[in-house]
């Protein structure tokens, strides 16, 4: 029962609106409207997962389960809450986070959100096959 209550919703501090057309700060790159994306393949990189995360919990939360979490992962929310991973993410409250750092090793990325100046979760992104999915949840402060 380790997830219920910990979903949050994640408001997103490192991408931007430029004249109508969302923008990668730290790039400056203007990114694919989401409308020219495929919504079933895989995202590209860990700051695109967080972005698409954000944007499918408020509109599509049946999607993040299938394209944005591991199987496995997906299938642990289905255990722990007795209910689809779509319908329990579609029950779930909004909590505005903050995005800390992204830290990538090879294959394996870590993103810490929370609030204010602390970090208060941590998503373990792994690339897979086509893009990144999340394989896991850590709730609490990191141990770094």
């Amino acid at each position: 029962m380790w997830l219920l209550g910990t979903v949050a919703v994640v408001g997103l501090t490192g991408l931007g609106f430029a004249a109508g057309e969302l923008v990668d700060r730290p790039s400056g790159r203007p990114r694919p409207p989401l409308a020219a994306r495929p919504r079933t393949a895989l995202v590209a990189t860990p700051r695109q997962w967080l972005h698409d995360f954000s944007t499918d919990s408020l509109r599509r939360p049946a999607l993040i389960c299938t394209r944005l979490f591991s199987p496995a992962f997906a299938a642990v929310y289905e255990q722990d809450t007795g209910t689809t991973c779509g319908g329990y993410l579609g029950h779930s409250r909004v909590t505005p986070l903050k995005l800390s750092h992204i830290l990538q090793d090879g294959s394996t990325a870590v993103l810490e959100l929370g609030t204010d100046s602390r970090a208060d979760w941590t998503i373990v992104l792994a690339r897979q096959p086509g893009g990144w999915r999340e394989i896991d949840f850590v709730a609490g402060t990191p141990a770094r």
